[in-house]
């Protein structure tokens, strides 16, 4: 059976012998020096995002605790005020005040 690919080298497809960056890639591919230590990495990282995570959403709780609790209290606030009138000879002003409600929103 003829080949219908020439085994001449082009422009495009260097020898695999001369080409400096396929030789690297080849020998990075091959290499197992650092394997313990990307291992070790890998291990370390995974228990550093896994504590990340954790410390996050406790984080989120806790704030979303401290801003219900916030809340609360300014619904706990009482706005009532009372301002009386002032007179002078020329003018004064009447008395006024407000009344604040107890409102409840969902309670």
């Amino acid at each position: 059976m003829h080949s219908f690919v020439s085994n001449a080298t082009t422009k495009c497809n260097p020898p695999t012998e001369n080409n400096p960056m396929l030789n690297l890639l080849r020998k990075l591919q091959n290499d197992e020096c650092g394997f313990v230590q990307a291992a070790e990495l890998v291990l370390i990282s995974t228990i550093t995002v896994i504590g990340v995570i954790v410390g996050l959403s406790e984080l989120t709780w806790n704030v979303n605790t401290e801003l219900k609790e916030v809340g609360e209290a300014f619904s706990h606030v009482n706005q009532s005020y009372e301002v009386y009138g002032n007179g002078t000879p020329w003018g004064g002003s009447a008395p006024t005040s407000y009344n604040d409600q107890a409102t409840l929103c969902g309670y």
